[in-house]
């Protein structure tokens, strides 16, 4: 983090009876000044949120328990209306 020990003189216009060292080190504040704004990022939220909960949550990702058995006859029953829905109905 930044302290500024020096006010905020550099900001404006280097007056051009100063000399040449003067004035590098107005650019140079400045310069130093402009890169630090640019990469200063906000801080992130620190309560951070699980997206597998906040899924969860709603209602299209719901958890269920089911046994194999029970697995395997909904895939069954899925392919098959799939199957009779490509063929037209003739299984």
């Amino acid at each position: 983090m930044d302290v500024p020990l020096i006010n905020n003189w550099f900001y404006e216009h280097c007056p051009p009876n100063n000399p040449v060292k003067v004035r590098v080190s107005y650019q140079k504040l400045l310069k130093m000044y402009v890169l630090n704004q640019l990469h200063h990022r906000h801080p992130k939220n620190l309560k951070k949120k699980s997206l597998f909960k906040a899924l969860k949550a709603t209602k299209f990702f719901q958890s269920t328990e089911l046994d194999w058995v029970e697995v395997g006859l909904q895939v069954c029953q899925t392919r098959h209306a799939y199957a009779s829905f490509h063929m037209g109905g003739h299984l």
